[in-house]
């Protein structure tokens, strides 16, 4: 489990610093193998925060968002994070779902095109 109380413990060392709204940085220790949403709510219940988690996101120092994805690279690089609140992006939702779908879509393009190419394979 992780600790993202920023209390040093025995034998635990922090991952990453994490910069609240407030301007409140904490040492944490993000266990690689959690999901990002594991880490929000456990991110709530050790800074107190009465808010859903879902209110929430991870970014990095660039205003990249934190996903299951990219979060173990993050981790391994000890990247400084932001924990903001999901309207104070410095890109408007909008532009987060556009992004979001571009990717999706060139996956499933990549995906069909290698589906094609094995097809074509197969029926030669």
């Amino acid at each position: 489990m992780a600790n993202l109380t920023g209390q040093a413990k025995p034998g635990l060392v922090p991952t990453n610093n994490v910069t609240t709204a407030d301007g409140v940085t904490v040492r944490t220790r993000i266990d690689p193998t959690l999901t990002v949403e594991d880490v929000m709510k456990q991110l709530c219940v050790s800074l107190k925060i009465k808010e859903p988690p879902l209110h929430f996101a991870l970014r990095d120092e660039t205003d990249e968002l934190v996903t299951n994805d990219n979060l173990r690279k993050k981790i391994k690089s000890k990247v400084n994070l932001k924990y903001v609140c999901h309207f104070l992006f410095s890109r408007s939702l909008p532009e987060e779902i556009i992004d979001l779908s571009m990717l999706l879509l060139a996956r499933r393009e990549r995906l069909q095109k290698n589906y094609t190419i094995e097809t074509i394979r197969i029926s030669r």
